[in-house]
């Protein structure tokens, strides 16, 4: 082999190692980097817990519509028994 071959092998041997080097570090940060997130059995129970949360404040705010009714009768009530009293 000439002088310029033994050379490009070297360069190609530093390339080689800089790019497992880079491949190491990379699986590192991977590693690091997923653990920052939930896995999807959680994520899923925390959609699971919100739909169930909007479910509640839909039936809630449909049960104050329901009452709205109910102290309107109140009041009139109220009125009459004022109406009532001052005769």
């Amino acid at each position: 082999m000439d002088q310029k071959d033994y050379e490009r092998l070297a360069k190609v041997e530093a390339q080689l190692e800089n790019l497992t080097q880079l491949v190491v570090e990379l699986k590192a940060q991977i590693g690091v980097f997923s653990q920052n997130f939930p896995t999807r059995i959680e994520v899923a129970e925390m959609f699971r817990s919100r739909d169930e949360d909007i479910k509640e404040m839909k039936e809630d705010k449909r049960n104050n519509k329901a009452l709205a009714a109910s102290w309107a009768s109140v009041v009139v009530a109220v009125v009459a028994v004022g109406v009532a009293l001052l005769k």
